[in-house]
């Protein structure tokens, strides 16, 4: 095991190889450094129950809270903002041919395209 996450729900690699994983009970996102070094990346706020994750190609993170019902768009600075409404967030892909995020929608059974 690299580290112990409390309630570990999404993981995803940055470009440089660095691993992020969402805490669900802890709302925060953890980085693992490729040196294996853990610390808490994020825990704003406006991250509640956040599930998936997913990183776009400038490295910035995208959270599935579910519990804010909302997308956070977290930059490599570290500064967070809400991205998008959306009604219960769980999975999260970047689709780096046509620089977009895919959401499910749990709670309306919907999967949803945002152009980036």
């Amino acid at each position: 095991s690299l580290s112990e996450i409390q309630a570990p729900s999404g993981i995803a690699f940055d470009s440089r190889g660095n691993i992020f994983v969402a805490s669900f009970s802890e709302n925060a996102i953890y980085k693992i450094s490729i040196y294996g070094q853990k610390a808490v990346f994020s825990r704003s706020s406006l991250i509640k129950g956040p599930i998936g994750l997913a990183i776009d190609k400038d490295d910035n993170i995208y959270v599935a809270g579910y519990s804010s019902n909302s997308i956070v768009k977290i930059r490599p600075s570290g500064v967070a903002a809400v991205f998008a409404l959306i009604n219960k967030p769980y999975c999260l892909i970047y689709d780096k041919n046509h620089n977009r995020i895919y959401v499910t929608e749990q709670n309306s059974n919907k999967l949803v395209k945002y152009d980036l």
